[in-house]
């Protein structure tokens, strides 16, 4: 069991500097997750959080990708050769099915949200017709991304390079708007 966390955690990060072969290497990441959960010999399998921290990685990443195997694979049978024969990986984890109300094992089944409280109406600085602003979208965008290390392992070269791109824009940006501000 102990190689099969050690080849979760190669796969997802081959996976993410990759192109080509990511759809193969998820696929077979997500045959590994669903396996960790599984039951064996009348013991109950890994619980998705356990699994989650041994590798690296959110326990809903855990939940998508145990879902990806069992909605793709499991559920219809489907026989195939290689990974790279079974459909788009990206394609059916972004899909509203695994996305949906969790039905794998080690998660108890809930409507999505089911449980949860609204959310209360923050003070935020707005256009005044209760719109975020842009600004507050990428600020939002960018909290997101150092408050969860997970989606770290997930970055492709693309992604940083993009990141590093907006770097200098964004301190233009801030200039302007000090600027402007101070002039006003």
């Amino acid at each position: 069991m102990e190689s099969r966390i050690a080849e979760i955690i190669r796969l997802e990060k081959v996976a993410a500097k990759s192109a080509k072969p990511v759809s193969a290497d998820r696929w077979r990441a997500a045959e590994l997750i669903y396996a960790e959960l599984q039951p064996v010999n009348n013991r109950a399998g890994k619980s998705q959080n356990q699994l989650a921290g041994e590798i690296g990685q959110s326990q809903t990443h855990v939940r998508y990708m145990a879902r990806c195997w069992e909605i793709a694979v499991v559920r219809p049978g489907l026989e195939f050769a290689t990974y790279a024969d079974l459909p788009d990986f990206a394609e059916i984890y972004r899909s509203d099915e695994v996305r949906g109300a969790d039905t794998t094992p080690g998660h108890k089944s809930r409507p999505r949200g089911a449980g949860r409280k609204p959310r209360q109406k923050q003070d935020t600085d707005d256009d005044g017709l209760g719109q975020t602003t842009l600004a507050q979208k990428a600020a939002a965008a960018i909290n997101i991304l150092d408050q969860n290390p997970a989606f770290l392992d997930l970055m492709t070269p693309a992604d940083l390079a993009a990141l590093r791109a907006a770097r200098p824009a964004l301190d233009r940006v801030i200039a302007g708007a000090e600027s402007a501000q101070r002039a006003a």
